[in-house]
């Protein structure tokens, strides 16, 4: 569902896998939504993981919970966060991204936190190009 302002989206992420493998299929059934426009803006969603194969199948009780947000710092540039909790961990992540038309770039850095302690600094870095037009 799309109106000015707001998106909200339900959906699910599977990895299957062939019946020769006992572990079977896997992935993450899960709800968002995002809030605000081009200059900034706040999603949120929550998760639930699922695990299916060998004629049985299992949901998760826990929940992972997904908080992110985005501010335009310029024409071509956004800093930007998306961090993940559940089940006594989560990751931290934060950077910055470079876009024009349809490509962009983000480069950042991620932290795994868990109960034992932190892990410091993973690199992030990704590109996306648009087929479908402008952003």
């Amino acid at each position: 569902m799309s109106q000015p302002g707001m998106d909200v989206a339900v959906g699910t992420i599977a990895l299957f896998a062939t019946e020769a493998l006992d572990e079977g299929s896997v992935g993450v059934v899960y709800g968002n939504g995002t809030f605000g426009g081009q200059e900034r803006s706040l999603t949120a969603g929550l998760g639930w993981g699922f695990q299916m194969g060998g004629g049985s199948s299992r949901l998760s009780n826990d929940p992972v919970l997904m908080v992110g947000g985005d501010v335009r710092t310029g024409e071509q540039t956004k800093l930007l966060t998306e961090n993940w909790f559940g089940g006594g961990s989560g990751v931290l992540t934060g950077g910055i991204r470079f876009f024009g038309e349809r490509l962009s770039a983000d480069l950042g850095f991620g932290l795994a936190v868990e109960d034992s302690g932190t892990s410091c600094c993973l690199p992030l870095v990704n590109f996306v190009y648009s087929f479908g037009g402008t952003r």
